[in-house]
């Protein structure tokens, strides 16, 4: 009857106090608290109380050799579901001195009488028995210690895959997060390429429309073929350079990893190719190559010349007569470095931002009607971030800008953190990631419109 009320007692305690917990947990959602201390006193606190109640009924009946003893396995299996390994410890301890505490009262005699389970005098002679009794011990001691070690183990095995199902399922969204606006950037980027090819298939068929009515003829006849013949160019321009970004997206950086390509023999055809057009713009164009270096650099050799190309291409259609475009190929910051300057219309902070976006286009360059797509820089964006390079720009509006982009070399030199550029000249800075196993740009720092394009 004690033991029986001794519960009831307990039981509105635990519901009293349960209550007291929950209000504190709901106050600590919205105080970005855990409030888990309570909850682990709490569930400590019951556990060891029905301990000592069963210990009490184990005690009244049956004494030493109680089969009722099995139930402390019972309260250690919940334990160690529930509670840290060490809190089961604990409670696996504590139920065992407890029975200890049991045994050696009906053993010596000092508990005085309990109601039997067998048959009196069996029962007196089994516990007479200290072989008997010690066997006793012994199973429920391995027992409590057995179903702590083995439980608890499964539970931290299960907690580790329910983290890992966790980061999983957190890795998944995120990559379907990634997914949609992946998609939502195509879906922008055709609409975008689908109004910028628009415009130039207009005038041609505007201008075409002119010539079949009858409306140009004579002199004017050949003005408007020049007219369509250029804005054919431009459309197949920005059909070309569409098709080489969508093929450097497909593609993926794997091919750079395994190539080897001459730096200075590609600038240099580059500059043989681009020399007719520069004369004929009335620019200079001159190439330097510093101390006579000859890198190899890891860059696949159809997009190095696709990326140096459009710098170079880039600098002469912004530079005025009488300018000189000036293009430099050392080593630098332990990678190839090519720089290609000009001094054309340079660039105000705004468009420094926005440079490497597709279709972006500066506003002096759209003031003057300088043909263009805006698909240039956003193709020397993809070349490096796959490859591992990094590309840096400086520019001041009216005087001119200078690109300098450093490439992976063949053999990677070492890099002293003293090189590194300036922090000041990189407004406007996109840096690819690192290329792996290069440690010259694995130290080279991030800046500021690379955590734009992430």
């Amino acid at each position: 009857l004690a033991v029986v009320v001794a519960l009831i007692v307990l039981n509105l305690v635990w519901l009293n106090w349960s209550r007291g917990i929950n209000r504190r947990l709901e106050a600590a959602k919205n105080e970005a608290t855990t409030g888990t201390g309570s909850v682990l006193l709490f569930a400590n606190a019951q556990m060891a109380a029905d301990l000592v109640l069963l210990t009490l009924l184990i005690r009244l009946f049956g004494g030493a050799i109680s089969p009722l003893a099995m139930f402390y396995v019972f309260h250690v299996t919940i334990a160690a579901l529930l509670l840290t390994p060490l809190n089961a410890l604990l409670q696996a301890v504590w139920a065992l001195l407890l029975y200890s505490l049991v045994v050696f009262g009906v053993c010596s005699g000092w508990m005085g009488e309990h109601m039997p389970l067998v048959d009196h005098a069996v029962e007196a002679k089994l516990v007479a028995s200290f072989g008997f009794v010690g066997v006793v011990y012994g199973v429920v001691a391995a027992g409590l210690l057995g179903i702590w070690y083995l439980v608890s183990h499964v539970a931290t095995t299960l907690d580790e895959r329910e983290q890992e199902l966790r980061q999983a399922m957190s890795a998944l969204l995120a990559s379907h997060q990634a997914i949609d606006e992946l998609q939502a950037r195509r879906a922008r980027f055709m609409r975008t390429a689908a109004h910028q090819l628009k415009s130039p298939l207009a005038g041609i068929q505007t201008l075409a429309g002119l010539i079949a009515d009858g409306v140009v003829t004579g002199d004017g006849l050949n003005a408007t073929t020049a007219k369509i013949i250029r804005r054919c160019k431009e459309a197949i321009e920005q059909v070309n350079e569409l098709l080489t970004l969508a093929r450097l997206k497909d593609e993926g950086p794997e091919r750079h990893r395994s190539a080897e390509t001459e730096l200075v023999a590609t600038v240099r055809e580059l500059t043989d190719n681009f020399r007719g057009a520069a004369q004929a713009q009335g620019l200079e164009l001159r190439l330097t190559v510093e101390n006579g270096v000859a890198p190899r650099v890891r860059v696949d050799p159809r997009d190095l010349r696709d990326c140096l190309a459009n710098l170079i291409d880039n600098a002469l259609k912004y530079s005025g007569d009488g300018k000189h475009v000036e293009v430099t190929v050392g080593l630098a910051h332990g990678g190839a470095c090519v720089s290609v300057r000009d001094e054309g219309l340079g660039m105000d902070a705004a468009t420094l931002q926005v440079m490497f976006d597709e279709f972006r286009r500066g506003n002096a360059a759209l003031a003057l009607q300088i043909p263009g797509s805006g698909l240039g820089l956003s193709i020397v964006r993809e070349i490096l971030e796959h490859a591992g390079g990094r590309i840096t720009v400086s520019s001041t509006p009216g005087q001119g800008s200078t690109f300098q982009v450093w490439l992976p070399l063949v053999e990677p030199q070492a890099l002293a953190r003293a090189e590194l550029p300036d922090a000041a000249p990189s407004v406007g800075t996109i840096t690819a990631p690192p290329y792996p196993g290069t440690q010259a740009l694995e130290e080279t720092a991030y800046a500021g419109s690379r955590r734009r394009e992430n």
